[in-house]
């Protein structure tokens, strides 16, 4: 999993994408993401185990980072609105 979120992450940056993460903890992966271009993070706590985040107007990433590692990655414009008007809603009480 991790090869391929490298991949994804390089090609977004390529392309000059911004990419949104609300982290649950500051992680290593928080950390990594962190010193990304084209990449703004903030920390909920106590909320939820896995991190979300949204990539452009049609990806949606649900990514528990705690060992195994796994996630769900969703390709579908109507989910990815549905999920961005949540993130909008978390994102504003999250903290930098």
């Amino acid at each position: 999993m991790q090869n391929y979120l490298n991949l994804e992450e390089k090609k977004r940056i390529k392309n000059k994408i911004k990419a949104y993460h609300i982290f649950s903890e500051r992680s290593d992966y928080y950390e990594a993401f962190k010193r990304m271009k084209f990449t703004e993070i903030r920390v909920l706590t106590a909320i939820t185990p896995v991190a979300l985040d949204i990539f452009g107007d049609d990806k949606v990433l649900i990514l528990n980072y705690k060992e195994p590692a796994s996630c769900i990655l969703i390709y579908d414009v109507h989910t990815a609105t549905s999920f961005k008007q949540f993130f909008e809603q978390l994102w504003k009480i999250a903290l930098k």
